[in-house]
């Protein structure tokens, strides 16, 4: 098998989501992306070595989120089966980073505190009526 780069081209939050792309699946001639920091999927399409007309779907318009749709699912895995797209969140408690400006006693602090997110405990299937026919959302 021969490995072959893709270029990826988003027409926005290209920067987000180029840091924190989490989760890839190929459904026909579509990318889907989930990334860390957000709570939407992401769709390229290709054409040839390059992914591209990117488009972006909110995941709070498929399924009610608890904390609402501003607070990241972090998705970590995408999946297609029976005509769903499936994706989940990280499923993990959230530590806040160390700060290089800070004394090393004040960063183990930062770092002993633990934050429950609920939208990072999302499992969810789309039905494929709904996903190959939602608008995208409107650029930020």
């Amino acid at each position: 098998m021969t490995l072959s780069p893709f270029t990826l081209q988003f027409e926005h939050q290209a920067e987000l989501i180029r840091a924190d792309l989490s989760a890839v699946r190929q459904i026909g001639p579509h990318l889907w992306l989930g990334c860390d920091e957000t709570a939407t999927l992401e769709r390229l399409t290709l054409t040839g070595k390059t992914a591209s007309e990117h488009h972006q779907f909110a995941i709070g318009n498929f399924l009610p989120l608890p904390n609402g749709a501003e607070q990241e699912v972090d998705v970590e895995g995408l999946a297609y089966g029976d005509g769903y797209l499936w994706f989940v969140g990280s499923h993990s408690l959230k530590r806040r980073a160390a700060k290089p400006e800070n004394a090393t006693d004040k960063n183990l602090k930062r770092l002993s505190q633990l934050v429950h997110e609920a939208n990072r405990y999302t499992l969810g299937r789309i039905p494929p009526g709904e996903w190959r026919t939602l608008a995208p959302m409107s650029p930020p």
